[in-house]
């Protein structure tokens, strides 16, 4: 077995968990990054398209407070209001930070763009060097990562945390599995203080536009201890992702005249007395699906029409999109793109402070894992920014605490585990299921029927895998399946619980929005049972 010290341990790799890093560095000596992949090339942030939000300083109505109003009214007003506060009025100061580690900008750093949902332009390019348009977040991580490097933060790259320790209601350390190209080693690693930044869940979802292996750890993990997650009934797909080459196209093409078609090449939009300029993610999906289904058409893809974006502006602001679908001799001035609605982003996280404390001591959460600020719905730019705000939080708040832990309080008595191979048989097949129910019965139009037969079908494949992990198989892919369960298993719980449409959560057999429900489902595991609690949200509006 492999074992660790640190002062705080950071689990995740990407923007959030190394903007973690560098800021608990600032603190204590000891600082652990433990990535299942690669940190720095892996996770969502890679997959980033490369906006994000901050506040104007030269526009006086460009203000914390606008930016404010519009994410409730984007989230539907059942955000955390204490977390919008901070993020709205922290932004700033986080941009400047990526400047000052070399992070390149479009222009001087301050040429804002549009974005639809923000009733300001208020979002910043980021400029990569890699050439493939997908991994863009390169420009962001990149220049973390060498921060990380130069500050002497321990990276433990290939190992999967599979289970937190604690007692007392006091984080001391983790478990976990570390991947050899001879094979796999069990791993302990002792902690005063631990920050889960894993990102989302998009993953659960076969259609999805995540990075491969993004399947809600955090959520997983918090949930076996306890702890409680909110809001995981709105999951945002992005209406915009091409199939071939399956790439995100940025949001701003619409605020230039970008529209979606059906098959037959008529406007979609127009047919429900709106333009895409003016709708945000959810809206734009939700149209998608409701158009398919009134005019019944077998199809479930649109064409995204940019033909009437000016040559200058796409040759100034879109050339590494046409340049990327030349590779498959797609003109995009001139030929549709066929695109897909796709699992995107989980607004709905484990539930957290504004300081990013869990209700287990010691226990931080940053980033798409934690659940708050977006409410029902995120705004282009803001999942960039939050890994920023909350990264930087997370980092300080961990660092605190470990100072305020003695020495004495690291626990050192801990069994010895065994990593056991096998039945991948039923983990591909649950594995399989879980994500075709999610895609076919949980995704932009949902219903009472779907959800609770697929919530039956979903439980018995988690009973399967807690059986497989109470009779000592320990693997990775024992876990990634487990994780996988867990989280789409509080999303359609979740999904059954909101019987209204609100943001991206969508019920057919309950399409208005209801201000009886302006509030949060937070929901938790007991013995292995699942249940939620509701809390009526503060008023925002």
């Amino acid at each position: 077995m492999l074992t660790f010290q640190t002062d705080v341990l950071i689990i995740g790799g990407g923007c959030t968990a190394l903007r973690a890093a560098i800021s608990a560095k600032e603190k204590v000596k000891k600082v652990m990054v433990v990535c299942k992949n690669k940190a720095g090339f892996s996770g969502n942030s890679l997959f980033a398209a490369g906006g994000i939000t901050t506040i104007n300083s030269h526009c006086e109505s460009n203000s914390h407070d606008v930016l404010m109003k519009d994410i409730y009214k984007g989230g539907r007003y059942i955000n955390s209001q204490e977390m919008v506060r901070v993020f709205s009025k922290r932004v700033s100061n986080a941009i400047n930070f990526l400047k000052t580690i070399d992070t390149n900008f479009e222009g001087k750093g301050d040429k804002l763009k549009p974005a639809p949902g923000h009733s300001l332009s208020r979002t910043l390019k980021c400029v990569s060097q890699k050439k493939h348009y997908k991994t863009r977040g390169f420009g962001f991580l990149q220049p973390l990562l060498r921060q990380c490097r130069h500050k002497g933060v321990n990276i433990i790259n290939n190992c999967m945390i599979t289970e937190l320790l604690y007692e007392d209601n006091s984080i001391y350390g983790a478990k976990g599995i570390y991947r050899t190209p001879s094979g796999s080693l069990p791993v302990l690693i002792q902690t005063k203080s631990c920050i889960l930044a894993t990102g989302g869940g998009g993953g659960v979802y076969r259609n999805n536009n995540n990075f491969p292996g993004v399947i809600g750890d955090s959520y997983g993990l918090a949930l076996d201890i306890g702890l409680e997650l909110r809001d995981m009934e709105f999951v945002q797909f992005n209406p915009s992702v091409s199939l071939k080459p399956q790439i995100v196209i940025d949001s701003s093409v619409f605020n230039y005249g970008a529209v979606f078609r059906d098959i037959r090449g008529d406007e979609i939009f127009k047919y429900y007395g709106q333009e895409e300029s003016n709708a945000t993610r959810d809206e734009m999906c939700r149209i998608i699906a409701l158009h398919f289904l009134d005019n019944r058409m077998e199809q479930d893809y649109v064409l995204l029409d940019l033909s009437n974006i000016n040559q200058n502006i796409i040759q100034n602001n879109y050339q590494q999109i046409r340049n990327a679908f030349l590779k498959h001799n797609i003109d995009i001035t001139k030929e549709p793109i066929i695109c897909k609605p796709s699992a995107h982003f989980f607004m709905g996280g484990v539930s957290i402070g504004q300081d990013c404390q869990t209700k287990c001591d010691g226990l931080f959460v940053a980033g798409e894992a934690a659940g708050g600020l977006h409410g029902a719905n995120r705004l282009p730019g803001n999942a960039l920014a939050e890994t920023q705000v909350f990264g930087e939080i997370s980092g300080e708040r961990a660092a605190d605490y470990a100072l305020g832990v003695s020495k004495n309080l690291c626990r050192s008595k801990n069994k010895e585990f065994l990593l056991k191979e096998g039945r991948e048989d039923v983990l591909i097949k649950a594995s399989d299921d879980i994500r075709n129910i999610m895609d076919n019965h949980c995704a932009l139009l949902k219903n009472s029927d779907d959800l609770s037969k697929s919530l039956d079908i979903l439980e018995s494949h988690i009973k399967q895998l807690t059986k497989l992990k109470i009779n000592g198989y320990y693997s990775m892919n024992i876990f990634k399946a487990y994780f996988l369960a867990r989280t789409a298993q509080v999303v359609l719980y979740s999904s059954i619980q909101r019987e209204e449409s609100r943001g991206s959560h969508y019920r057919s057999d309950f399409p208005e929005e209801k201000r009886s429900y302006i509030g949060n489902y937070y929901t938790s595991l007991k013995n292995g049972v699942i249940s939620s609690r509701w809390e009526k949200a503060k008023t925002c509006n």
